[in-house]
């Protein structure tokens, strides 16, 4: 409001100065003037003691006061600050317009505060308001207003829950941990807020800021020496041609500053970087879109990170004269004591009650556990283990991933296990290698027994199969392999991995647990997946190429206008004010092209609008 305020007194005095006396008129002139720059040269002020000297408004302000002491018509200059100075304030509103900040995250903060420790209810169809605990009731949830997940998710008393997840089916009553102000939402939301900059985009637009009016004046000061040391003109021509020749080459000025860019940049990162968020995927800082789209190798931790963390049971093999009921039965009592992912995917199998006093004599080794179960020894464990043990299994290859159970000293059959992968796993590696320049997409596994091989075998060895157990191996070959590199991981050790060949990797992706996770945290990693999809990982490139693409047209249609706009003012001649409202519309342009960036969930290719 104030700065329509002081556009529309500047016009009034420069209206009221054309019919003012002669005498007076200058005067009327230049006050009018000074109120149509003086929020500019307050806004320049502070802007110069942040650091920042070389803005439009700063460089409007100098041009017309130069064009003033030139002579220039004091009407052309009035109107030049004017138009400046309503452009800004435009580009301003336009900014507002066009926000592209995280409000799909703004939308799952309460307008109503709740407090830590505070107790309230959610009915059906309602979204959870704050970070907290289930205190009473089950229910369905969904996350997808904050992971971009589809899945639902059952949720029962004494569970972790997130502000954002919708309520489906009843009414639960939850205890809030921390304040809605300080749920995952709105911590994410001032992440995203902080950490918005414009990397190697922005830094290119700042050395053209400076760069180009630097370029245009001493191109301009040697080509006007040339020529008045080539002409003969009396000293009195010379200075006339030198202010003739000044005034034509001011308007080129107003059009010379890159700050459009540096306007429209840093957008571009906030809405990729918010519109990830849709997605599940929390980018750290701008400057890992540049990363990722020089990455041609990545190396990813199949365990955890590709799978969920579970086993399921993909086959029950009983040997003649033993049921699949009783292997299951033995085979959940023997597991029951140390526990374990294969136990916890057995009693999805066997839910049935177990009366633990029948279990006696447990040893644990390696690869295996001998118990008695109801006076009956029983050995349960891995091929090897087995074959330790003076036990045949008819399995030699020892890469099936199963637990062989032995009763009174005879093979009993054997128990198949498959590894749970995220959902969107497989397509994810072949969109990394087929869509977004990644060469090789290696894995680790601290097992033979996953299934990283079987599907790098099925997909035409799209890269190498690691089996490094120890975080030494995985450091050394990280460190060896040249180029840059993506490292995702999800075991204990990825972080200190990580930190160990920060030299040589690019990016460190993290998968953590779906969006539950109350101990979210992005000091380590350059980019985290709150999704339980990993399909995410190829995401990451795809939403780092759509920003370059962005930044790319940005960059080429704010430069196209400056270039024509300066062809054109160097053959018509135009005055002040036009080449100022041209570039304006230039800059308004360039807010709207960086925050239209819409990146949606589809299975191949980011939407975007202009």
């Amino acid at each position: 409001m104030k700065q329509l305020l002081t556009i529309l007194i500047g016009a009034a005095l420069g209206i009221v100065a054309l019919a003012a006396p002669e005498g007076i008129r200058e005067y009327i002139y230049a006050a009018a003037c000074l109120a149509a720059a003086l929020t500019c040269l307050l806004s320049g002020a502070k802007r110069a003691l942040k650091g920042d000297i070389v803005n439009d408004e700063f460089i409007a302000v100098i041009v017309c006061a130069a064009a003033w002491i030139l002579g220039a018509h004091r009407w052309s200059v009035l109107a030049a600050l004017l138009v400046a100075r309503t452009v800004q304030l435009a580009a301003e509103l336009a900014s507002k317009y066009f926000d592209s900040g995280p409000t799909h995250l703004l939308s799952l903060v309460p307008e109503k505060p709740i407090a830590s420790g505070t107790t309230f209810s959610v009915r059906p169809g309602e979204r959870i308001g704050a970070d907290g605990i289930v205190r009473d009731g089950d229910t369905m949830v969904s996350t997808l207003m904050l992971n971009g997940s589809t899945t639902t998710r059952h949720i029962h008393r004494g569970d972790k829950v997130v502000a954002g997840f919708t309520n489906l089916s009843a009414t639960i009553v939850v205890e809030a941990q921390a304040g809605s102000g300080d749920s995952l939402a709105a911590r994410m939301m001032k992440w995203i807020n902080a950490n918005s900059s414009g990397g190697r985009a922005e830094q290119a637009a700042r050395v053209m800021t400076f760069a180009l009016p630097a370029l245009l004046v001493i191109a301009g000061a040697i080509a006007l020496s040339l020529r008045m040391a080539s002409a003969e003109y009396a000293l009195e021509l010379r200075r006339e041609y030198l202010t003739s020749a000044l005034l034509s080459v001011l308007p080129i000025m107003l059009v010379s500053s890159a700050s459009p860019l540096i306007n429209a940049v840093p957008r571009v990162y906030k809405a990729a970087i918010s519109g990830a968020t849709k997605l599940g995927i929390l980018f750290r800082e701008g400057k890992v879109f540049d990363k990722l789209t020089g990455i041609k190798i990545a190396f990813i931790e199949w365990d955890g990170t590709v799978t969920t963390g579970e086993l399921l049971v993909s086959g029950v093999e009983p040997e003649p004269g033993v049921t699949e009921p009783g292997l299951l039965m033995m085979s959940v009592y023997a597991l029951s004591v140390p526990g374990g992912a294969e136990y916890e995917a057995l009693r999805r199998e066997y839910p049935e009650p177990l009366d633990r006093s029948v279990i006696s004599d447990f040893s644990e080794q390696p690869d295996g556990i001998t118990v008695t179960i109801r006076g009956v020894p029983i050995v349960v464990g891995k091929a090897s283990f087995m074959a330790a043990q003076g036990l045949s299994t008819g399995d030699d290859s020892g890469e099936r991933n199963a637990l062989y159970i032995a009763v009174n000293g005879r093979f009993a059959g054997r128990v198949v296990f498959t590894e749970q992968l995220r959902e969107g796993a497989a397509a994810s590696f072949l969109r990394m290698r087929d869509l977004y320049g990644i060469k090789r997409v290696n894995f680790f596994s601290e097992t033979l027994f996953s299934g990283a091989g079987d599907w790098i075998r099925a997909n035409g060895r799209t890269g190498k199969l690691y089996t490094a157990s120890t975080k030494a191996e995985k450091i050394q070959i990280l460190t060896n392999t040249r180029g840059p590199i993506l490292f995702a991981g999800n075991s204990r050790d990825s972080g200190d991995i990580a930190s160990r060949t920060a030299d040589k990797h690019s990016v460190y992706l993290r998968v953590t647990a779906p969006a539950a996770d109350l101990g979210f945290s992005v000091d380590t990693p350059d980019v985290t997946l709150f999704s339980d999809s990993a399909l995410r990982l190829s995401d990451t490139f795809r939403i780092a190429r759509l920003v370059r693409r962005r930044n790319t047209l940005t960059f080429s249609a704010v430069m196209l206008i400056k270039i024509l706009t300066a062809a054109v003012v160097l053959t018509a001649g135009l005055p002040l004010w036009v080449p100022a409202l041209i570039d304006g519309a230039g800059k308004i342009a360039a807010i709207a092209m960086s925050s239209h960036l819409t990146v949606a969930d589809d299975e191949v290719a980011i939407a975007t609008t202009i």
